[in-house]
């Protein structure tokens, strides 16, 4: 006596076979959610640290006189930026007249300069 194909091949999962399913998905769907929290968190931290970094130097700094602790609250500007800019200084080049001249410091990008431009306090007549 030959089986229906319908009978041959019987898919219907076992009562513990999809207790087992349902809990990798909720596993899953926990990993996921936390992944998320995490992810928002770290994310929250960071933008107020630059917030936070920002308003600090809202008072202008001009590169050309400033200390590295004062150009560290620049964002974008960290200890080790901060004292190239000073050893960029101290090597007798010309003084930076424009925020695009703080370019020529190896670490400091177009997009940085942008960036901390409104935050310098440079020459008026060169600015």
């Amino acid at each position: 006596m030959t089986r229906s194909a319908a009978a041959r091949y019987d898919f219907r999962l076992r009562r513990i076979s999809f207790a087992g399913l349902i809990v990798l998905c909720a596993a899953a769907w926990a990993a996921l959610a936390l992944r998320a929290m995490h992810r928002s968190a770290w994310e929250d931290r960071a933008g107020a640290a630059w917030k936070q970094r920002a308003d600090a130097a809202e008072e202008k700094i001009d590169p050309n006189t400033a200390p590295a602790a004062s150009l560290r609250r620049l964002p974008g500007i960290g200890a080790e930026l901060a004292a190239r800019i000073v050893d960029f200084r101290s090597e007798g080049k010309r003084p930076f007249g424009a925020a695009k001249d703080l370019a020529q410091v190896r670490g400091i990008a177009e997009a940085k300069v942008e960036r901390i431009d409104p935050y310098l306090d440079l020459p008026a007549s060169t600015k």
